[in-house]
């Protein structure tokens, strides 16, 4: 990410369990874990269900950045586009096959 290290709010980033979260907050909160523990920690959401369910709280206290959200945009189309092609060559067999 053009050198930064630093993690800010916008960025999806992996953290050490290899769960993917969108960071919601700049800087470091205060978070406490499942076991009572407090901890300083990069604060966002579940983009991924690996541990917990997609839009749950997500936390690391030391994410891998991989984007940031501005930088997301052509991915996002892309796939798109994909799903589309996907959509139309179901139709097209089901069209051809009477199903």
């Amino acid at each position: 990410m053009n050198g930064r290290t630093e993690p800010r709010k916008g960025d999806i980033c992996i953290c050490g369990i290899g769960s993917i979260g969108l960071i919601t907050k700049d800087g470091v909160q205060e978070v406490e874990y499942p076991d009572g523990n407090k901890g300083q920690a990069y604060v966002g959401i579940h983009l991924t269900d690996k541990v917990s369910k997609v839009g749950n709280p997500w936390s690391s206290r030391s994410p891998r950045i991989l984007c940031n959200v501005k930088n997301l945009e052509i991915v996002v189309l892309e796939e798109e586009h994909q799903r589309k092609e996907l959509e139309q060559m179901a139709y097209f067999e089901r069209a051809r096959y009477g199903r």
